[in-house]
């Protein structure tokens, strides 16, 4: 069978084993600006999206889950992609104002990257695509890098 776009899929939501429910709600809902679509009271899981979507991520909580230590495979980080720069600027100042840290700053040419945790210590990215004409070339073919990137800049450059 031949993938094309009429049965290619794309990715849909995420589910995370949390430690403390309440606590992955209040970070997902008041620092990600998500919201919740589902949530039975005594149940241990909900489903959270943005806009109209049912859902985009599921919290189920996992009495003392611990996150795996570095180095083991699985789950590294879950990208949320915003539709501008001035859109990823704020929500990297929403980030500031929570006292969230990043880990990592990037310049993928194709994309600016701003890399952080939840509090079950889950890799999240946020990140915007640049216009396609931005987008690096080298000898006819896209070739993405990662190059240090300082989140400030956001606040300074314009659109």
């Amino acid at each position: 069978m031949e993938w094309t776009d009429e049965i290619v899929g794309r990715i849909g939501h995420i589910n995370l084993y949390v430690a403390e429910l309440e606590r992955s709600i209040a970070f997902y809902c008041d620092v990600l600006g998500m919201h919740e679509t589902q949530h039975t009271p005594g149940s241990s899981i909900v489903f959270l999206a943005y806009g109209d979507s049912p859902v985009d991520l599921a919290l189920q909580r996992v009495p003392g889950a611990t996150p795996p230590p570095p180095g083991h495979s699985g789950f590294d980080h879950a990208g949320i992609e915003f539709p501008s720069r001035l859109a990823l600027a704020r929500a990297y100042q929403q980030l500031l104002d929570h006292g969230v840290e990043l880990s990592d700053a990037q310049d993928h040419g194709a994309m600016l990257s701003l890399y952080f945790t939840d509090p079950d210590g889950n890799g999240l990215e946020f990140y915007w695509v640049c216009p396609r004409e931005r987008w690096p070339y080298q000898d006819g073919r896209f070739r993405m890098y990662s190059r240090p990137y300082d989140p400030s800049q956001l606040f300074a450059e314009t659109e």
